[in-house]
């Protein structure tokens, strides 16, 4: 296997089990695939739906594609029956301290108007 992807795994791996203590009480916790994409997090707690993305990217690009990635995601689970009265966040956990720029995003306007919800851009030692 490619040392990178080892490395990338290893720090989805490491978020996961980091949101697994945040959120003891959610019915799942682990990788998903939904709308035909896998998604390295979904936490479901009685009233809230946490949706994590993971990236040892520090490009902007890459932050703005997974929040986009996580903003459809949410539009679409807010129309099935099970999640009509869940409230929604998205995190983004990235393997270094975000940069202003990446942190900006969380103010996107465009991002913001599609998610509805809380976005949480931040790095896996501020998560934990």
């Amino acid at each position: 296997m490619d040392e990178r992807y080892e490395m990338t795994r290893a720090f989805e791996n490491d978020v996961r089990n980091v949101c697994r203590e945040l959120w003891p009480d959610a019915f799942s916790g682990s990788a998903e695939t939904l709308q035909g994409h896998e998604r390295d997090g979904v936490f479901r707690t009685l009233d809230t739906v946490h949706l994590v993305e993971a990236t040892v990217s520090g490009k902007l690009q890459a932050a703005k594609e997974k929040l986009q990635k996580l903003t459809k995601l949410v539009s679409e689970m807010r129309r099935e029956p099970a999640n009509e009265d869940k409230n929604f966040q998205i995190w983004l956990v990235l393997k270094q301290d975000p940069t202003g720029n990446q942190a900006a995003l969380k103010g996107d306007q465009a991002i913001r108007s599609k998610a509805k919800c809380p976005i949480h851009i931040l790095s896996l030692q501020t998560l934990f």
